[in-house]
């Protein structure tokens, strides 16, 4: 009886394909890597860089070989052009500035952005395998302190207001995939509390547990920019409700989610005065440099990260300027901190705009907007034409305006988090696309 049901947990869990038709055992193969590389991502590289290799090999093999109309997608020519652009921006440095220009071309800096790609084939056009794939990057979070940090003395520590990363590349990345994950918990608060049968009991308490550890994680990791990003998507909260209020129907499960979430919101604002010394302290350690942009007095201000910051963007501009274009090449932004004389030892610009610009000029800017534009786009079509879950886009929405406001801050667009959380993300939007796409063409 046990056996049976532990087969039929595991069936309901296996992933199935609308998209494309592949050998049995490359679609499985495929599929143990996406999860594997979901959850271990961030909690063992070797892990997650391996699991990522057999997704990028598989995926991209099943989507050339099986893909048959998902080739004509408009990712493909975007695909095509982050390939090229490295190529003419390589070939730019060696004929421009020779002493600046890399031995080979690392298309890889460009193309890691649709690695997204093969995610979507192995997702294969279904909601359920997207919730799979992103429940397991929320469990792989939770076990991040225990893995990669200190476990419960992370958190003793950041509570008594020493900043932590627990265990990851530095604090800022811990604080984009919490803050990702703290967003996601709020938008799909129903989906958990809608869970029927003998699960329900585990998913209610689950979605509590990791709301509590996401908030607090997001405060102890000391991160200004992914506060000042989580506001910025609650902003874009209200208007989504004002213009799509005609259809948002509160039924009694709705109802009992507003509920939920308002007490839980009302349980964090008296935990966060707990923690306000945490948040004052930051947010007044700088302030005079605040005050100091403000005034446009940008010769005064200290070494610290806001100063930093601003000196790298202020010394990359002219660079910008000599070469808008196709930009200087990979090797250009650790040059350009290296020739400030900051004496820090950054290899980017804290900037994934500016580290674009840099790299691949004005061609690499657009190339960037135009994948995020066009996917919005389609995604809202899908949407329209139910393919896309509301919660989904939704949740896509705050998830860009988010996003797009925490790489002014730090590159991470250039990263293994940012990469990781971006293609996770973009993945499960896309197989919905093409299975819009699908059902558009055979209609």
């Amino acid at each position: 009886m046990f056996c049976r049901k532990l087969k039929l947990i595991f069936k309901s869990f296996w992933f199935q394909n609308d998209l494309v038709t592949s050998p049995l055992w490359l679609a499985n193969l495929t599929t143990v890597a996406l999860c594997s590389f979901a959850f271990f991502a961030m909690t063992s590289d070797p892990i997650g860089k391996y699991s990522l290799r057999f997704i990028a090999l598989g995926g991209f093999v099943i989507w050339f070989f099986y893909g048959g109309q998902l080739r004509r997608s408009g990712s493909t020519w975007l695909l095509i052009a982050a390939i090229v652009l490295p190529l003419v921006s390589w070939g730019g440095a060696h004929v421009n500035h020779p002493f600046l220009a890399e031995n080979s071309p690392k298309i890889h800096r460009l193309t890691n952005w649709f690695l997204f790609i093969p995610i979507a084939v192995v997702l294969g056009g279904r909601t359920k395998n997207i919730y799979v794939v992103w429940f397991l990057s929320l469990i792989g979070a939770l076990c991040i302190p225990w893995l990669t940090g200190l476990g419960w003395q992370d958190f003793e520590l950041g509570i008594q207001g020493i900043r932590r990363d627990f265990g990851l590349h530095n604090a800022q990345h811990a604080a984009l995939l919490y803050g990702v994950l703290l967003l996601g918990l709020m938008v799909f608060t129903k989906r958990f509390f809608s869970v029927k049968g003998t699960y329900r009991w585990f998913a209610i308490p689950l979605w509590f547990l990791s709301f509590a550890v996401c908030t607090v994680a997001v405060v102890i990791t000391q991160t200004r920019g992914i506060w000042f990003g989580l506001i910025v998507s609650f902003l874009l909260f209200p208007p989504v409700l004002l213009c799509r209020r005609d259809k948002i129907k509160l039924i009694k499960y709705n109802w009992m989610a507003v509920v939920i979430v308002v007490a839980v919101f009302a349980l964090s604002l008296s935990s966060l005065v707990n923690l306000s010394n945490i948040i004052q302290g930051r947010m007044t350690t700088e302030s005079h440099s605040f005050e100091n942009i403000l005034e446009k007095d940008l010769q005064s201000l200290d070494s610290g990260s806001i100063g930093i910051r601003v000196k790298i963007w202020q010394a990359s501009w002219p660079w910008i300027k000599e070469h808008p274009l196709v930009g200087w090449g990979g090797n250009a932004r650790r040059h350009i901190v290296d020739e400030s004389g900051l004496g820090v030892k950054f290899g980017h610009l804290h900037n994934s705009y500016l580290d674009i610009l840099v790299g691949y000029g004005f061609l690499g800017l657009v190339l960037f907007f135009s994948l995020i534009g066009w996917m919005l786009y389609i995604a809202v079509k899908a949407w329209q034409s139910g393919c896309l879950p509301g919660d989904v886009l939704f949740f896509f929405y705050l998830y860009l305006g988010f996003w797009l406001f925490v790489n002014c801050f730090e590159s991470y667009m250039f990263f293994s988090s940012g990469i990781y959380v971006f293609n996770l993300i973009s993945g499960g939007i896309m197989t919905l696309i093409w299975r819009y796409q699908l059902i558009s063409l055979k209609s």
